[in-house]
């Protein structure tokens, strides 16, 4: 007997890239560093938020600034 079954909702389901470029965008924007387009976010994500937020930032860019 099935209890449950689990997916993936994101990128499955829902089309979320609107909201994690327009979300990402944001935090950029407010350590002013520059802004990403829907592509360069489409490559960032899929290994969670850290992850796509060390890909986004300038590789100079240390924890401490943040």
């Amino acid at each position: 007997m099935i209890k449950g079954i689990i997916f993936d909702m994101d990128g499955t389901i829902l089309n979320t890239i609107d909201d994690i470029r327009n979300s990402v965008n944001y935090a950029l924007r407010i350590k002013n560093l520059p802004e990403k387009s829907e592509d360069e976010i489409k490559l960032a994500v899929g290994n969670g938020a850290f992850k796509l937020i060390e890909r986004v930032t300038p590789k100079s860019y240390t924890l401490e600034e943040s």
